[in-house]
């Protein structure tokens, strides 16, 4: 009755459009790598490649000071860019967006629980017969917080 999900290869080899969104996200990516190689360290963390129209690259930065900044050496990042990509970068086009930072969860995702918590799910654990849930429940009731 449900149909397995299809491997990401072989949606890519039947959409030619997502082929080529793939392949452009790969481009982008590799570019603002470049970049970030070009960019003295302190702009790297606030300043990102966004995309690449003909003869123009697109730069975000999270703060207008940075793209102030980078204004003063546009000529300097074009020519760099230009010589490792071999493509014709003329002009820098330099937006203000702030990023948002996603927090990634790391191991295992760390429940704590207040002491009235863990007490609750104690006393059900206790009046419950099944061994898999109620080791389950005890063991959850073990996250408490020290208050």
């Amino acid at each position: 009755m449900s149909k397995s999900p299809e491997p990401l290869s072989r949606i890519f080899v039947n959409n030619n459009r997502l082929a080529a969104l793939s392949q452009r996200s790969r481009q982008l990516s590799q570019l603002n790598h470049i970049l970030h190689n070009i960019l003295p360290s302190r702009f790297s963390e606030h300043c990102q490649l966004a995309n690449l129209n003909e003869t123009t690259v697109v730069i975000l930065c999270d703060q207008s000071s940075y793209a102030s900044m980078l204004r003063f050496q546009s000529a300097q990042i074009c020519k760099a860019l230009s010589e490792q990509t071999g493509l014709n970068v003329q002009q820098l086009e330099l937006k203000v967006r702030p990023f948002v930072k996603t927090s990634r969860i790391t191991g295992r995702n760390q429940l704590e629980l207040s002491k009235n918590s863990a007490k609750s799910i104690e006393q059900t654990a206790s009046g419950i017969e099944d061994g898999a849930l109620k080791t389950a429940l005890n063991q959850l009731a073990k996250r408490c917080r020290q208050d």
